[in-house]
C-alpha cells in the first residue's frame, strides 16, 4: 500500500531544483551560499529518506532520489574544484563525480536545435563530433556498466539513467533527418581518430594530404549521400517482378536487429555502405505504402548475407526469430554480431548454432565493426 504525498516531496525538492536549473550560476556563488544550499538539500533529503512524504512507487521514488543526488553532485563538484568545504567535496566518490561530469557533457543537446546541430557537424566541430562519436560507439556500454556498478549509489544511478534516456531521445530526433549522412560523418571521424594514433607515414606531405582530404569530407559525404541509390557502384541482383513493385533490390546484406539496438545497427549499416556494400535495413528501406512483412521477406530473399545484432533484446524478439528462420530456409549465411554476453535462447541456438560469431563485448565498438566489415568482404568474395 503506497501513501504518496506529492506536494510534500515537491516542497522538499525546491532547493534541489533551484540548483539544477542554475547549475553554472550556482557554481560561481560564494562558498557561504553554496554551503547553505548544501545543508538545506541534505536536510530535505534526510527528511525524504525517513518517509515524511510517505511511500512512492518505484519510478517516482527513483526520480526523486535522482533529483536530490544531482543537486548534491553539482555542489560537491563546485567545492572540489574551488577547494572549499572538504567534507561536502568528499561526500561522493571520484567515480560518481566523473560519471556526473560525463553525463553533463550531453546537456548541450538540450539547447541546440536540430538545425544548429547539423550546422556544427558540417563545420566539423570537434567537441560535437567527440560527443556523437562517444554516443554512437561507447555510451550505451558505459551507461550499462554504470547502472550495474555497486560503487555508484542508487540515487546517482537513477539520475544517470533518467538523463541518458532524455538525451538519447533528443539526439535521435536531431539526427533523424539525413541519418545516413550523419552516421557516415561520425564513422569517418572515428577513422580519423584511429589514424591519429598510427605511426606517421614518414612523409609530412602525406600526412598533410590526409588532413586536407579529411577537411573535404563533409562536402564529399553529402555528395555521396545525395547520389541516387541505384547509381552507387555495387554488385546488383536484378529481379523484374520486385523492381516493378518499387522495392529496392540492390543489396548484399540484410541487417536484423531489435529496435532497442537501432543505434548499433545503424552504425554497422553506415560502415558497410562506406565500403560500397549495400545494406537493407528497416524501416529505412521500406517504401511508403508497402506491406511491412512482405517487404522484409523479399529483402531477405534478395540478400547474400544476414547480420544479426545479437543482444538480450534480439535474443527474445519474435520478429528477429522470424527473420532468421527465413534466412535459414533460404540458405543465407548468418553472421551474429554479439554486443551482450547472454546465452542464446533455444530458438536462437537452433537457428545459429554453428555461425560465424563475432563478439563486440569490449569497447571500443568501432574496432569490432571494422572487423565485421572485413569479414563481410571476405565472405562476399568467397560466395560471388
Amino acid at each position: 500500500m503506497f501513501r504518496e504525498d506529492i506536494a510534500c516531496a515537491e516542497k522538499l525538492l525546491i532547493p534541489a531544483k533551484l540548483i539544477l536549473s542554475q547549475e553554472n550560476l550556482i557554481k560561481k556563488d560564494p562558498a557561504e551560499r553554496r554551503i547553505r544550499l548544501w545543508n538545506e538539500v541534505r536536510g530535505n533529503y534526510d527528511k525524504y529518506l525517513t518517509g515524511c512524504c510517505g511511500s512512492f512507487l518505484r519510478d517516482m521514488d527513483n526520480h526523486i532520489h535522482g533529483q536530490f543526488n544531482a543537486a548534491l553532485l553539482i555542489l560537491a563538484i563546485s567545492f572540489k574544484d574551488q577547494g572549499d568545504n572538504a567534507e561536502a567535496a568528499g561526500y561522493f566518490s571520484e567515480k560518481e563525480l566523473k560519471a556526473y561530469k560525463k553525463m553533463s557533457g550531453y546537456a548541450v543537446f538540450e539547447i541546440l536545435s536540430p538545425a544548429e546541430l547539423r550546422n556544427s557537424l558540417e563545420l566539423r566541430d570537434d567537441h560535437m563530433l567527440d560527443l556523437l562519436y562517444e554516443y554512437s560507439f561507447s555510451m550505451d556500454t558505459w551507461i550499462t556498466s554504470a547502472l550495474n556498478d555497486n560503487e555508484i549509489s542508487m540515487g546517482v544511478r537513477s539520475y544517470l539513467k533518467e538523463r541518458w534516456e532524455k538525451y538519447r531521445r533528443i539526439i535521435a530526433a536531431a539526427l533523424r533527418q539525413d541519418h545516413d549522412f550523419w552516421m557516415h560523418s561520425i564513422l569517418e571521424y572515428s577513422r580519423q581518430r584511429r589514424d591519429a594514433f598510427l605511426p606517421e607515414p614518414g612523409s609530412r606531405s602525406i600526412k598533410n594530404g590526409k588532413k586536407q582530404e579529411a577537411g573535404l569530407f563533409s562536402r564529399s559525404a553529402r555528395a555521396e549521400h545525395e547520389t541516387p541509390r541505384a547509381s552507387v557502384p555495387h554488385r546488383r541482383i536484378k529481379t523484374e517482378a520486385l523492381e516493378s513493385e518499387g522495392t529496392i533490390t540492390h543489396h548484399d546484406i540484410f541487417i536484423s536487429y531489435s529496435h532497442e539496438d537501432k543505434p548499433i545497427a545503424d552504425a554497422i549499416c553506415a560502415a558497410l555502405e562506406l565500403e560500397n556494400i549495400r545494406c537493407w535495413i528497416s524501416p529505412r528501406d521500406i517504401l511508403p505504402g508497402q506491406n511491412y512483412p512482405s517487404s522484409i521477406i523479399r529483402a531477405i530473399e534478395q540478400s547474400r548475407l544476414m547480420i544479426i545484432v545479437f543482444s538480450s533484446k534480439s535474443n527474445t524478439s519474435d520478429h528477429v526469430i522470424r527473420e532468421l528462420s527465413k534466412a535459414v530456409s533460404r540458405g543465407i549465411i548468418i553472421i551474429p554480431f554479439r554486443i551482450e554476453d547472454v546465452p542464446p535462447s533455444q530458438e536462437m541456438e537452433y537457428l545459429i548454432g554453428i555461425p560465424h560469431w563475432l563478439d563486440a563485448l569490449t569497447p571500443p565498438l568501432e574496432r569490432h565493426i571494422e572487423k565485421l566489415v572485413q569479414t563481410v568482404k571476405i565472405l562476399l568474395e568467397k560466395h560471388l
